[in-house]
């Protein structure tokens, strides 16, 4: 509970604030630029209305990030509290700009946002393989928020084929198709992250692993690489055929489909992964992309 002296010494209470919100960040590099912004705008205001802007500001985003569930690197269901908080400091950093607009640095809190990001794959990259050999996980991809499966400790399952049916029996998925994350295997990103759908017979020991059920997809599909906020999402996104429409909607192009998928973002660039082409005006099926392939990266806004 905040002492009810603070209340009467607004700078003393935003400093309060400030600690807070630094002990329950999972975004230290956004937070820190936010804190320096602060401080630089409680200095160009120096007016009482405008300190009463500032508590407001930092006193919304604290109660919003105390408000977030705890982060587990090894939990991919937990993640999305890190988005979360980069929009809330996102948020609070454009309402920095109205109060003191030459208090804010776009290119610094783009900065911030990737190095956080980089720091974050670091630590789930450390964290996302069982300890016991032989063990692992599965995760949802059409639903990162469920529990991941755990596997058997007995028969221990070796190969994608094996446990696709696992996966099956537990009733976790009624078609499963089998994916891979990697990381570093390209430099489109900061998280630098992609998939790959392995061959029934390859094996999985030692690898981040995701499946997608494709009875709840309408047909062929690819793992599009979704990256904003400077974090990497992969998203299933159906296909057409080559030459069918690639949707009801009658979409021109492959920026016109995507922002029907995304309605509440902008999109604002798309290529490939792999030659980094931009596919931005491209017609959006087969043609273009192989179904179960991770070779488009688009990017919101």
């Amino acid at each position: 509970m905040v002492n009810w002296l603070l209340l009467k010494h607004p700078k003393k209470l935003i400093k309060f604030q400030l600690n807070v919100i630094e002990n329950s960040t999972v975004v230290p590099a956004q937070f820190s630029l936010f804190k320096k912004r602060v401080k630089e705008v409680q200095t160009l205001t120096g007016l009482r209305q405008g300190t009463t802007k500032l508590r407001d500001i930092v006193s919304r985003v604290m109660v919003d990030v105390k408000a977030l569930a705890p982060l587990d690197p090894a939990d991919p269901s937990t993640h999305a509290t890190r988005d979360e908080q980069v929009q809330i400091l996102q948020r609070a950093m454009k309402e920095l700009y109205l109060i003191a607009p030459k208090a804010l640095s776009k290119v610094d809190e783009d900065e911030a946002i990737q190095k956080d990001a980089q720091a974050f794959m670091l630590s789930t990259k450390t964290s996302v393989i069982s300890p016991k050999d032989g063990e692992f996980l599965v995760h949802d991809m059409l639903d990162p928020t469920k529990a991941a499966l755990q596997s058997p400790k007995f028969p221990v399952l070796e190969t994608c084929r094996q446990v696709r049916k696992y996966l099956q029996t537990m009733g976790a998925a009624q078609y499963p198709d089998l994916w891979i994350r990697y990381c570093g295997m390209h430099t489109r990103t900061p998280e630098k992250l992609s998939w790959s759908c392995p061959r029934p017979g390859d094996e999985i020991k030692g690898h981040y692993l995701e499946f997608v059920d494709i009875a709840r997809v309408l047909g062929d599909y690819i793992v599009v690489l979704k990256h904003q906020a400077a974090k990497d999402t992969p998203q299933p996104i159906d296909i057409a055929r080559m030459g069918d429409p690639c949707c009801a909607k009658g979409c021109k192009h492959l920026q016109e489909h995507m922002q029907h998928i995304w309605p509440n973002h902008k999109i604002v660039g798309a290529v490939t992964i792999q030659e980094g082409s931009d596919v931005l005006t491209e017609t959006f099926d087969a043609g273009l992309f192989d179904p179960r392939s991770n070779n488009l990266r688009v990017y919101l806004q």
